[in-house]
Parts: structure tokens; sequence; C-alpha cells
């Protein structure tokens, strides 16, 4: 555990948005100019598992909570290898930090990634300019605190370049595939005895010792996806996003998960091909996040990108007088349309807004949700899913 000491006020700093809207604030992390799209995460807590989660890869993450950096950062709460947002936006940085698991500062965190960090801005302001008008694009530097919209605007083209790109294949595994060994960490042991009870129940009832072969189609995935699968006692491979249906097959999956991940489900057209016939195989399938937008593309789904998106911790949703407090992270909503020609249900709603949550099928053993059933961070109301899917499962090799 590192010591910390207390900071000075930083080097002066520049939040510029598309629309022209200026933000002046502090940084201390090395001289850079960046550009991403902007968005708010409305959680308090959860700020290392928030920067490292592939959903937010290619954008500039403003944190709602005032006060960031109190717990530090630690080993456990990594979601990938690495900080995927390219810039953090912060009212106050904490380089005091306490907790039991704490390692080093947030700070010290940032700067061992080399992200991008400005911090002493109005965040109300700034998330309200979003939710009023809409998510755009931005520019953070702290090598010009004068920045001007002429000098941002080269970079803020590169940008819209970027992100109308497959940004799954910045994100995804670089190894053809691999195995996840990893089930869940100990501050969740109790769940995970639950867990295993119930697998070995249903293995006993099938008299069978046999592992489930879970194969994870890697968009972006989480890592705690990962751990809820390994805790069932399945066996957990990854593979890469490009991976053909040929090459997935030959591991005699039981079950495919189409994994979340950031960007537009639009521009990954060729995953939906192959996607569609994993479905015609009738493998059980499980999409999460842009996962569950893909599964709707394979049935002529339209998709539409929100406003602002929904980023947070507490995002209710439910249907038929059940609801759960849901974490979520995304920027684009399935259209209900399809669900009137393809014998779907819609399970969840987004009681926010309204927008489609979660759907299964009366034809194909496969359901998704547009939320984190895993959490990390966030609530446990949805871990329950992993669970169900895995009674498809058994039920769908039984049948």
């Amino acid at each position: 555990m590192e010591k910390f000491k207390l900071l000075k006020l930083g080097k002066p700093a520049t939040l510029l948005l598309e629309d022209g809207t200026v933000f002046r604030g502090k940084s201390f992390s090395n001289p850079q100019t960046v550009t991403g799209e902007i968005v708010f995460n409305t959680g308090m807590t959860g700020y290392q598992e928030i920067f490292t989660d592939p959903s937010y890869n290619e954008q500039l993450v403003v944190l709602t909570y005032p006060e960031i950096g109190n717990t530090g950062t630690n080993l456990d709460d990594y979601e990938s290898l690495k900080i995927q947002a390219k810039g953090i936006i912060l009212k106050n940085l904490s380089n005091a930090y306490s907790n039991f698991r704490a390692m080093r500062s947030l700070l010290s965190f940032l700067k061992r990634h080399k992200v991008v960090e400005i911090h002493d801005i109005d965040t109300r302001a700034l998330v309200l300019h979003i939710r009023n008008n809409k998510t755009m694009l931005a520019v953070i530097s702290n090598e010009t605190y004068n920045l001007t919209f002429k000098e941002a605007k080269a970079t803020i083209k590169y940008g819209k370049h970027t992100l109308n790109s497959n940004l799954a294949s910045r994100v995804s595994t670089s190894l053809d595939y691999y195995q996840w060994m990893q089930p869940l960490n100990r501050k969740l042991k109790f769940g995970y005895s639950i867990i295993r009870s119930f697998n070995s129940a249903i293995n006993k009832k099938l008299h069978t010792s046999k592992k489930l072969r879970i194969i994870v189609l890697d968009l972006g995935v989480k890592f705690n996806i990962l751990r809820y699968l390994k805790s069932f006692e399945c066996e957990v491979i990854i593979v890469n996003y490009k991976s053909t249906y040929q090459q997935v097959m030959k591991f005699h999956p039981d079950g495919i998960v189409i994994s979340n991940g950031p960007g537009d489900p639009a521009k990954i057209n060729r995953v939906v091909v192959r996607v569609n016939k994993f479905i015609n195989k009738k493998i059980p399938i499980l999409g999460i996040c842009l996962g569950h937008q893909i599964l709707a593309r394979c049935f002529e789904a339209k998709t539409f990108k929100l406003k602002f998106g929904h980023r947070g911790l507490n995002h209710p949703v439910g249907i038929n007088k059940r609801m759960e407090i849901t974490s979520q992270n995304h920027g684009f909503a399935v259209n209900f349309e399809f669900l009137k020609s393809n014998k779907f249900y819609a399970n969840h709603l987004n009681l926010n807004d309204g927008t489609l949550a979660g759907i299964s099928s009366q034809n194909f053993p496969l359901i998704s949700v547009q939320y984190h059933p895993e959490g990390s961070p966030g609530p446990h109301d949805s871990n329950y899913l992993f669970k169900y899917w895995v009674y498809i499962i058994y039920k769908s090799k039984s049948s």
C-alpha cells in the first residue's frame, strides 16, 4: 500500500464540447489532449470497475458523485486488464484513501495507465448540459488551457471517425481463445455456495457429473460475467469476436454468451451473421447489453441511439409487478417492433423511459438483457439470471 500525500491544485486544463461549450478545470495528468464521446455515470461507488469496463472504450466518463478516490484502487476490482475510458472528468479528486483492500490512490492508478483526468469541474452543470442536449464528442486538454474550438476541430473529426468504427475490435481478446479459471470473489462466498449447490442438484437429477462448456463471444466482456459463469463449475472458454461458426462449434458448446461491449451494434454486421447460425442450431444463448442488441438484430430488430444513455447503478427494470434495480451502461436500445412478428416476450422494461430491457423467445432457448446482471459495480438483484440460464441449458440438454 502506497503512502498518500496532499495534492496541490494541479495545472490548468480545458474540457471543450462538440457544441462549443467550454469548462475550465485542473489536471494532475501528464500533458496530453484526447477526444471521445462524453457520457456520465450516476453511481456513487465502483469507480474502478467503471473505468476498466470495456464498454467505456473511446469515451470520456463524467462521474456525477462529487467525491471520487476516497477508497483508492485495489487488485480485485478490475473488469478488464486496463482502464478503458479515454478520459475521466471529476468534481473533486481525493489522493487520501481508506479501504482494507486499497493498494494505491486513484491518481496513481490513472497515471500508471496513462489516462488523462480533469477535476474541479462543475459536474452538475456539465451533466445537465448533456442531459438537455445530447451525448456528444468532447476534448480534454491539459496542454493548452485556452484551447479553442478551431484548434480542437481536427481532434473532434478524428473522434467521430473512431466512434463510427467497430469498437469491439479494440477490446476483444487478441487470442483465438483462452480458458477462464477464477470464480467469484470471497466477498460473494455465500452466493457462491448457493450457486454450487444448485448446480450439483441439477447434475444429480440428470445423473451426470460432466461440466457444462460455455463459450463467451468476447465483444468486450467484463471479468465478473466470467466469474459468475465459472462459479457454476462450468468450463468457460472465451473466443475472439472474429471467431467463425466452425471455430466455435469445434468446442462443442453447451451454451454461448454474447458479451457486453462498446459502440454501435449496427457496426458489427458480421457478428450478427455468425450468431444467427448459433440460433438456428438451437444452442442456448445469453445476450448481455451489446449482446442483447446483437441477438435482437438477428431477428431484424432496429436499434437506435439514446439521447444520453443509461449509465449508473440504480436503474429500475421490471414488468408485471416485478421490479429489479440494475447496473446499466449502454448508449443504444432495441426498437419494440420486432417482437410482434418473431414470437418474443418482453421480459423487462426500463421503468425510467420504457425502453426494452429484456427478451426471451418462444421458439429458441435464448434470453437477453439490456443491463448487467453481474453488477460490478451495482446491486445483485438480477444475478439470478445466470442460474436461470444454466437451467435453460440443462433443460435443453435433457429434452
